[in-house]
């Protein structure tokens, strides 16, 4: 997504096996925009890793602030 939340970027489908890499700054917003359906008994497995660094380049952070702590952003209904 854009830095503004407007302009999907890319779109990849959940296939099995699949993986998907990319890299995390305070702007790389990623998701589902359409709630998920699964049929009966079935539901949507996933894994996350993070690689953690003592610092990162100023551009990776929102207003060029760093220090600030890092916590999850949710978007409800952007499509």
């Amino acid at each position: 997504w854009s830095r503004d939340v407007k302009e999907c970027h890319a779109s990849i489908l959940p296939t099995l096996g699949r993986v998907v890499v990319f890299h995390s700054t305070d702007f790389s917003f990623h998701g589902q925009p359409r709630p998920l359906s699964a049929p009966s008994g079935r539901s949507r497995r996933s894994i996350a890793m993070y690689y953690y660094t003592t610092s990162r380049p100023v551009d990776e952070c929102w207003e060029g602030r760093c220090e600030r702590e890092v916590t999850t952003s949710w978007y409800i209904g952007v499509s």
